[in-house]
This record gives structure tokens, C-alpha cells and sequence, in this order.
């Protein structure tokens, strides 16, 4: 539960900020947050899996 409610509130702080900047007339801003958020999320992603399948030996 409690990792559910973490990305709840992780993805909503995304939102917010990216509807702020939409809002504000900074359009390509939003866009480049929603872009390396997601790239730096995949990535996140797959070096944990890497490092965890290294470590499973």
C-alpha cells in the first residue's frame, strides 16, 4: 500500500509541475519535463534490473 500511494503522489507532483509550466506559457518546458522524466525513470529502471541481475550472479 505504502508503494502504491509513493508513485500515486510521485506521478501527481509530475502533473502538477507540468501543468504549471503548461499554464504559464511554457510549453516546451513541459514537454521536455514529461520527456526526461520518463527517459530518467527507464533508465532508473533498467540499471536497477541490470544491477540486480549481477548481483543474482
Amino acid at each position: 500500500v505504502v508503494g502504491l500511494f509513493g508513485g500515486y503522489t510521485t506521478v501527481s507532483s509530475l502533473c502538477l509541475q507540468t501543468l504549471n509550466l503548461a499554464l504559464d506559457g511554457e510549453r516546451r518546458l513541459a514537454v521536455f519535463n514529461i520527456v526526461a522524466s520518463s527517459a530518467l525513470c527507464l533508465l532508473s529502471v533498467a540499471f536497477g534490473f541490470l544491477a540486480a541481475v549481477w548481483m543474482a550472479g
